[in-house]
């Protein structure tokens, strides 16, 4: 059964309206056991939105997917975004935010700025991203929300540069009308340049007070999510991904030190190898249940040393060795 939060089925219903697709069908195309929402903050996993995106690229009949659900984003689980971004004096106080991405949107997403004389580039990335296939509609969603913030903050369209790993999926003219501007495909990354000039221009609705006290409410919602099951969900959707992972793996991902990392899953309750256990877990049985994969190679894909080290583990999760558990399942 696929679940949504309640934000993300909303939002896919006014898009799926501009772009003139059935959302009903694109839900069942990529769960055809039917779907269901729950009223949860927790993030939703980046394969089904990958898998809810390019359905709905294939299906739209009037617009573009990516350019209309990034023009309708919204921060519906942490509204204090909003208010920060409205309250900014300029550009330049918005970059600490890229550190806070795998928080506030996703585990996977990530990015990184870097300032030259002359320009500010930012560079996202997904974690995972050369294995696997089917980012290109994801990653024009996450600049065509970028693009329109920014925009929307300085009160006038702007002259970025936008690349792109992946190739064009629609005309020139459509990208051009979207981004104001031809962007590069097959580039090495995926991200936007724009004059460093822009960085601390004054923004026309700035607000010193009001940004102080935006920035107070934004990082104690920052402390909410990461001190409930936002971050632990976070870890965990990290090590569903790549499960040898290890806890400064996962720290650095997070750009948080490890013992700040410790300390925060402590204070929730849990831990690092709780985790990590229930994830590995999971993921053992069901790597077991594939006949293609040799014992030798989930122990790897699992982050054990050797055979024996996971067989050991696995028996003291279950009561029976992998190889025992392998031959009850396939009975």
């Amino acid at each position: 059964m696929l679940t949504l939060n309640p934000h993300v089925l909303s939002l896919f219903a006014r898009v799926s309206v501009i772009c003139g697709f059935n959302l009903d069908q694109v839900l069942r195309e990529v769960n055809p056991s039917g779907y269901d929402t729950a009223d949860t903050a927790t993030y939703p996993d980046i394969d089904v939105l990958v898998r809810l995106h390019e359905s709905a690229v294939a299906h739209s009949t009037r617009a573009h997917f990516p350019f209309v659900l990034g023009n309708y984003f919204a921060f519906d689980q942490a509204p204090e975004i909003d208010a920060y971004l409205a309250s900014c004096t300029s550009l330049r106080q918005v970059l600490p935010l890229l550190g806070n991405l795998p928080i506030l949107l996703n585990p996977e997403l990530h990015a990184d700025y870097a300032i030259d004389p002359e320009t500010v580039t930012i560079r996202f990335e997904l974690h995972g991203r050369d294995e696997r296939q089917g980012y290109a509609t994801y990653m024009e969603v996450v600049i065509a929300v970028v693009t329109r913030l920014i925009e929307q903050m300085m009160g006038q369209a702007l002259d970025f540069e936008v690349f792109f790993r992946h190739q064009p999926m629609i005309a020139a003219a459509d990208y051009r009308r979207q981004y104001h501007t031809d962007p590069v495909f097959g580039a090495e990354h995926d991200g936007i340049r724009f004059p460093i000039r822009y960085l601390d221009l004054e923004l026309p609705h700035r607000s010193a007070t009001l940004h102080a006290k935006a920035q107070l409410r934004l990082e104690r919602r920052l402390q909410e999510l990461r001190a409930d099951s936002g971050l632990a969900h976070t870890i965990e959707v990290l090590l569903s991904q790549k499960p040898s992972m290890s806890i400064r793996d996962v720290a650095a991902r997070l750009k948080m030190g490890e013992r700040s990392l410790q300390r925060s899953l402590k204070d929730a309750g849990t831990s690092f190898i709780d985790i990590q256990t229930a994830v590995r877990s999971s993921a053992a049985r069901t790597m077991l249940m594939d006949r293609a994969l040799d014992i030798d190679a989930i122990a790897t894909k699992l982050g054990f040393s050797d055979r024996t080290t996971f067989t050991r583990a696995f028996t003291k999760w279950t009561g029976v060795s992998p190889s025992q558990y392998r031959r009850e399942v396939f009975k």
